[in-house]
């Protein structure tokens, strides 16, 4: 009756609608920011508030953060802005902001370090 190509077709647009719809209750971010035990060693995530003036101040630092381990296999750099992912915020318990976490085979550890590059480079370098 269908084609091989009018089915992946079909299949295609049905699974992008359901992305869509993930995505506008945040569950998508939710998804893609949950731990994978085969993708990098490290994952170290900013959890930000816009309106936060201290958050504010460490996006610039943030964006060092990404640039240097960019290429890294091992370490993986996210951000959630946690106003539009209030869901995020609530299941990792962020209490305040920025909020800095690193997971490291499946167990949390929350930085409580100076919010310089180098000092946040410390934090990630002695957990590979």
């Amino acid at each position: 009756m269908f084609d091989n190509n009018t089915i992946l077709l079909i299949v295609g647009i049905f699974f992008l609608m359901c992305c869509c719809k993930c995505y506008k209750k945040g569950m998508l971010t939710e998804m893609m920011t949950s731990y994978d035990p085969h993708g990098p060693h490290v994952k170290v995530t900013n959890y930000y508030a816009p309106w936060c003036g201290h958050s504010r101040q460490l996006l610039p630092t943030w964006g060092e953060v990404e640039k240097e381990y960019l290429k890294h296999s091992r370490v993986q750099i996210d951000k959630i802005d946690c106003a539009k992912n209030p869901s995020v915020a609530k299941n990792e318990q962020i209490r305040g902001f920025p909020t800095i976490i690193l997971v490291k085979d499946g167990e949390k550890k929350m930085y409580m370090g100076d919010r310089s590059l180098k000092d946040i480079k410390k934090f990630i370098e002695s957990n590979l």
